[in-house]
């Protein structure tokens, strides 16, 4: 669906006036659906699945208010790091520092703090939504991706999807592993040298 997206707005004319904070000089040189693959490989044991859908969530009321921010080839990594630092950070009780979310997104620490931030202001604090909110975009995207099917009539009302590499999200080892270095436009990359920190949200 993000790749879609990603391809119908990069046929936009882009406008120089009205560029964002999460605009690259550049589209960075990894896919979406890798890009995300690395994130859930290298916090998985703490991230959540809602973190990662809730991102359409986000996206549809971003756009809303800011429609200037459209998600396309340069935007959508740093859209996609700093709505999953900011979602774990909303809505699970454990969750990898923004250090750690930085190295394995390839931006700085200053740069991930400054983008949360306009994250922040520009959907007011808004991070959070319902189950049947939650439910409507999960069946949406299953129904829009043709390899998976919704069981039905026979009382399985599991979802199925066949074994292939175009979707890989849940597939990743259910541990820490050293991430490895992303090129990117505006480089500030250093190597994972220590354990992932944690840290639990204040009650």
């Amino acid at each position: 669906m993000l790749s879609r997206l990603v391809q119908h707005n990069d046929q936009l004319p882009l406008d120089r006036n009205k560029l964002t904070r999460f605009h690259s000089r550049g589209a960075p040189g990894i896919s979406i659906n890798d890009y995300l693959s690395r994130i859930h490989k290298y916090t998985n044991t703490d991230l959540k699945p809602c973190c990662l859908l809730i991102l359409l969530i986000y996206i549809d009321r971003i756009s809303v208010i800011l429609p200037e921010l459209t998600i396309t080839s340069l935007t959508v990594h740093r859209f996609i790091i700093t709505a999953i630092t900011v979602s774990s950070k909303a809505l699970c009780d454990v969750f990898c520092t923004a250090s750690h979310y930085s190295k394995v997104g390839g931006i700085s620490l200053n740069e991930l703090n400054l983008l949360e931030r306009e994250f922040l202001r520009i959907i007011d604090w808004n991070l959070t939504c319902d189950n049947k909110q939650l439910e409507e975009y999960y069946l949406n995207l299953v129904n829009s991706h043709p390899n998976y099917t919704l069981g039905g009539g026979d009382g399985d009302e599991d979802i199925h999807t066949p074994n292939d590499d175009a979707i890989t999200l849940y597939a990743c080892s259910p541990t820490h592993s050293k991430p490895q270095i992303i090129p990117q436009s505006r480089p500030n990359h250093q190597d994972i040298t220590e354990s992932p920190q944690q840290r639990r949200r204040l009650s």
